[in-house]
């Protein structure tokens, strides 16, 4: 076993250098989540497929023996980091404080987080090595394959915000040539200090062999060793909430549902183990929408595909009771199977608008890189791997395939849940203007037994849902006049009523069709109008009873083919033309309108 020390690069330009490091600063917020989701992807990204076992992520409570990572020469550099910080970082000096206080403890409390049935981080002694660019790299990936889910680098700073030393311990084992290799290093990440022969150094120092080497095989302190394949990580100073483990089963869950429940990831924390066939044990553990995810990761899926420029892709959906609240969930996976996201409004070009009247439901869509590794949800992912954001791709040439394939993907996504999801009517739609005959125009005619003149008034079928509006039968005529009765007095008649006018004044409108949906306590109507070519101004859709009465009816919001428009004094200020297919409005409305009628009362083509 070799002799360890802990050595910081000089700072050979002389220039400042603070506490503040890029990647650990990135992940500031939800640090703990960050730590679990980020080493379970890393571990995911390792899985030995020739093994046909899950990879396994072990996370475990331990004390170290300070002495065993040099501490105190450790708590030396931390001192002198502390000496060096200027006064606006008194948060930085506060935690620094605590961490050299800690390491001239006998015993350190530590995280242990092991992987196995994993292939390990290669080492085969190039500067671009997936060791290299884990221990030592910034903005470097030490993902071994194309199709690894991390590509930015930086999800392993994640784990120096875990304690105060901002120090991780590095242990891993390969096979290469046939043989079990290891290495171990440890790195600290502190602030710009004077070392002790007064030599200023960078802020990231290295404990290993001479010249910031690792340390191989049998020069390893017995205690990092790994007997098998696999990557781990110690982090001294970790101070361990009391639910902890509940808290680690949960991210694990919330997160990686999809790879569990595939059988690809089993998590192990104390005397938990969560695996395929024990996840609904800690079901519990999770909300409302997490339990649907978990639920809809076991289920078939509905379609499948293949989309050029991301890869396979598949859509399991599962449609849920009233009860469940509002959910829309869309959860998209990428490849190893974190969830990205299951907030439609954070998938960038792929996002996608739900109907409300459309019923609750649970999506999972799954994008499987193609072999090349190429997918445009990769390229467009943050670094948290939590959005899709086009302009994450660097190059104008790029956005824009990627942007065609996400546009692609999210029409595909929008009409296989629409397969699934969208209410069946109980009457089929006819055309509207030959249901507007049949109905009078409210404030022109209100004679039941009148028919009105045919005009552009687009009026739907009636809708059978609920209790329709009775409709009253003319009273019966009066006996005839006896022989003899004096003559009734005539009152004077009222004028003819005005002819009705045309209300829609786009021939178009005419032949909309209309279509409600949803149930008792979920409102929406859909419309779908024939191709037109000018801009449709001013429309006003109107609910009306039977007999031409009008309705109140609240528009909460509306959609064009998946673009909102804007709606102003109860009319849809525009919608644009489309010349070779419809145009379908899809309305959310505030208030049931079940067992009416709807009819477009207002409309005018741009002059």
């Amino acid at each position: 076993m070799r002799d360890m020390n802990w050595q910081f690069p000089r700072n050979l330009t002389n220039a400042p250098i603070g506490p503040r490091d890029r990647g650990i600063e990135h992940y500031t917020g939800r640090r703990f989540d960050s730590l679990v989701r980020e080493t379970i992807q890393n571990s995911l990204d390792a899985q030995n497929k020739d093994a046909q076992n899950p990879a396994k992520v072990e996370f475990q409570l331990t004390e170290l023996e300070v002495a065993q990572f040099n501490g105190l020469e450790l708590a030396t550099a931390i001192d002198a980091s502390i000496a060096g910080l200027k006064p606006e970082d008194e948060a930085y000096r506060k935690m620094f404080g605590k961490a050299a206080a800690q390491l001239r403890q006998d015993t350190i409390p530590t995280l242990v987080i092991t992987d196995s049935n994993t292939t390990g981080v290669l080492d085969d002694g190039n500067d671009n090595s997936p060791w290299a660019a884990l221990t030592r790299g910034s903005g470097e990936s030490a993902k071994q394959g194309n199709n690894a889910s991390g590509s930015y680098g930086i999800g392993k700073a994640a784990a120096y915000l875990a304690t105060d030393l901002r120090t991780v311990l590095y242990t891993t084992a390969f096979a290469i040539n046939g043989h079990l290799e290891s290495r171990f290093i440890g790195r600290a990440i502190l602030s710009g200090h004077k070392n002790p022969q007064g030599e200023k150094v960078t802020s990231e120092g290295y404990l290993g062999g001479p010249d910031f080497a690792s340390l191989h095989n049998g020069d390893i302190p017995a205690t990092y060793r790994l007997q098998q394949p696999g990557l781990c990580l110690l982090i001294p100073g970790y101070q361990a909430a009391k639910d902890w483990p509940e808290r680690v089963v949960k991210i694990a869950i919330a997160n990686f549902f999809h790879a569990i429940v595939k059988g690809e990831l089993e998590v192990a924390v104390a005397d938990r183990t969560v695996s395929a066939t024990t996840v609904v044990d800690y079901a519990n553990l999770l909300s409302v929408r997490e339990r649907h995810l978990l639920n809809t990761a076991g289920k078939i899926p509905v379609a499948q595909s293949c989309i050029e420029g991301i890869g396979k892709v598949a859509l399991r959906v599962a449609l849920h009771d009233a009860g469940d609240g509002n959910i829309h969930d869309v959860a998209l996976v990428r490849d190893a199977g974190m969830m990205i996201t299951r907030e439609r409004s954070k998938m960038g070009p792929a996002r996608i608008t739900i109907p409300g009247h459309w019923h609750r439901f649970t999506a999972i869509v799954e994008c499987r890189s193609d072999p090349t590794g190429k997918s445009a949800v990769r390229d467009c992912e943050s670094p948290k791997h939590d959005e899709l954001d086009i302009d994450r791709i660097p190059n104008d040439e790029d956005r824009g395939p990627a942007r065609k394939a996400l546009h692609e993907l999210r029409d595909w996504m929008k009409e296989e849940i629409r397969k699934q999801a969208e209410p069946v009517s109980n009457t089929e739609p006819v055309n509207a203007a030959e249901a507007a005959e049949l109905l009078p125009v409210r404030g022109l005619n209100n004679d039941p037994n009148r028919r009105p003149q045919p005009g552009g008034d687009s009026i739907s079928e009636p809708v059978q849902r609920g209790t329709a509006t009775p409709v009253t039968s003319p009273p019966p005529p009066p006996p005839p006049p006896h022989p003899g009765d004096p003559k009734p007095h005539q009152p004077p008649q009222p004028p003819a009523p005005p002819k009705p006018q045309v209300i829609v004044q786009h021939d178009v409108l005419a032949k909309a069709k209309f279509r409600i949906g949803g149930r008792s306590d979920t409102h929406g109507l859909t419309v779908q109008i024939p191709p037109f070519a000018k801009r449709i101004r001013n429309v006003q859709i109107q609910a009306v009873t039977e007999h031409g009465g009008d309705i109140a009816m609240k528009i909460a919001g509306i959609w064009s083919n998946g673009k909102e428009l804007k709606v102003s004094r109860g009319k849809i200020a525009g919608i644009a033309p489309n010349g070779r297919d419809p145009v379908t409005l899809e309305i959310n409305l505030q208030e049931p309108v079940t067992g009416r009628r709807f009819r477009i009362r207002t409309a005018t083509p741009r002059e």
